[in-house]
């Protein structure tokens, strides 16, 4: 599988960093709106390259997926393989 790497053009980065900003209330200073450009731009770059990189199913290592515990699972007392005990709640509040 393979994908065209695209970049958002200036105008795209500097019209998403307004409307986001508006989106959740916040007044962004010129002084500050300059650098979230230029990272969102930076960060746009980054994405394409990634996205421009083919993965199949065997890239994916098997085993990694997260699931999540619920409200009323049982946390062990001990560590799990690897995890330092020092560095392992357990059910300690």
């Amino acid at each position: 599988m393979t994908t065209k790497a695209t970049t958002m053009t200036l105008s795209q980065i500097e019209a998403y960093v307004d409307a986001a900003a508006a989106a959740i209330g916040l007044t962004l200073d010129a002084r500050h709106r300059s650098g979230m450009i230029a990272y969102l731009g930076l960060a746009a770059t980054m994405a394409a390259q990634l996205d421009a990189m083919p993965l199949g199913v065997a890239d994916e290592p098997a085993g990694t997926t997260f699931v999540p515990i619920g409200p009323g699972d049982v946390i062990a007392d001990t560590p799990p393989e690897g995890v330092a005990a020092d560095a392992f709640p357990g059910d300690r509040p």
